[in-house]
């Protein structure tokens, strides 16, 4: 999934002014991107988790041919989430 494709999964939301605010690298195949979004009217912070994929989708190191993937979560998970911990 690429970047891109994020903003497709909340179609059904209505997603207003959405940043990036931090990116870790956990290990080297692994990224978490903290985006702050406004989703339905209210302000949401969502960790967004990236993995460095080849061309077969196997993990790849930096270096290595490959581009990084979206892992493949919902808005319905990241919502959940926010909704029992407000």
């Amino acid at each position: 999934m690429r970047a891109g494709q994020a903003k497709s999964l909340y179609r059904d939301y209505r997603l207003n002014d959405s940043r990036v605010s931090k990116v870790v690298e956990v290990v080297q195949i692994l990224s978490k991107v903290e985006v702050q979004a406004k989703i339905d009217g209210a302000e949401s912070t969502i960790t967004l988790r990236w993995v460095q994929m080849d061309e077969s989708a196997q993990p790849v190191l930096r270096g290595k041919p490959g581009e990084w993937t979206l892992t493949p979560h919902g808005p319905s998970r990241f919502l959940a989430i926010l909704k029992n911990n407000p």
